[in-house]
Order: structure tokens, then C-alpha cells, then sequence
């Protein structure tokens, strides 16, 4: 009977020991995986978008949000009444932003970060201000470009 009692012991710890090392083991690829699709995405830079007649990007609410590529883009009318776009995209973990109008902030809901309408951090825990994009005007047209598109 001592055994069978010492056999079944060591099953159960080399299938404990399997499945520990399955554990940390099966997360890898995908990590590799995601590692290598974002790296992807970022290779090529988007193409310009065109936003139409410059009065008319932001409207009434001075805000307007859409994708460029695989970007979430913010655009907002400031203060001074100058146009700019910031990637969405928290600096600190990669959280999307959210525009708060009467507060005139984009604000983070993952950590409680928070920047100013020029971008710069308002709040912490981000320590970098947000990657602005290039905003151009052309034949009376605004166009949104990638931040590598050659302007």
C-alpha cells in the first residue's frame, strides 16, 4: 500500500509541475504575437486624410474625433481658435482618451491622467504630452497627416 501511496504522490507533482510550466509557457506565443502586430502596424505611416473646408472639421462642439490608419485621432479647436490633433492614446499605458469640453481636457479613465488641449500632461501619472499631428492646409482643405507622412 506505501507504494501506491508514494505513486500517486509523485503524479500529482509531476502533473502540478506540468501544469505550472503549461501555465507560463502558453502565454508566450501570444505575447509574440501582439509584440509583432503592433510592431506591423506601426511600420507604415497612414495616408493623408482629407477633413474638408477648415470651418467646418470641428463644428459647433470644437471637438471631433476619428481613426487614421490604426490611430484614434482627436481634433480640437483651442482657446486661441487654432485647430490640433492628438493621438488618443494615453502616454502612460496606452488607454483611450476621452475629450471633456467643459473642462478642456482629454482625460485618461484607466490611472486618472489628464492633458491640457495643447497636449501638454495635466495631470500624472503620464509623464509625456501627447503626440500631436500634423494639421495641413491645402487648396482650402484641411488634411490630416501621419506623424512620418512627408508634409
Amino acid at each position: 500500500m506505501a507504494g501506491t501511496d508514494e505513486e500517486e504522490r509523485r503524479r500529482f507533482v509531476s502533473l502540478l509541475l506540468a501544469g505550472s510550466l503549461s501555465a507560463f509557457l502558453l502565454p508566450l506565443p501570444y505575447g509574440v504575437a501582439m509584440y509583432l502586430r503592433d510592431s506591423a502596424r506601426k511600420g507604415a505611416p497612414a495616408p493623408p486624410l482629407n477633413l474638408g473646408p477648415a470651418a467646418e472639421v470641428v463644428g459647433a462642439t470644437g471637438y471631433r474625433s476619428l481613426s487614421l490608419g490604426a490611430k484614434r485621432v482627436g481634433i480640437v479647436r483651442t482657446r486661441s481658435g487654432s485647430l490640433r490633433a492628438f493621438n488618443l492614446r494615453c502616454t502612460h499605458a496606452g488607454c483611450l482618451l476621452r475629450w471633456h469640453r467643459n473642462e478642456r481636457l482629454f482625460k485618461c479613465h484607466c490611472h486618472g491622467g489628464a492633458f491640457h488641449e495643447d497636449g501638454t500632461v495635466a495631470k500624472l501619472p503620464p509623464e509625456r504630452d501627447l503626440e500631436e499631428l500634423p494639421l495641413v492646409l491645402r487648396n482650402d482643405n484641411l488634411l490630416l497627416m501621419d506623424k512620418n507622412t512627408d508634409v
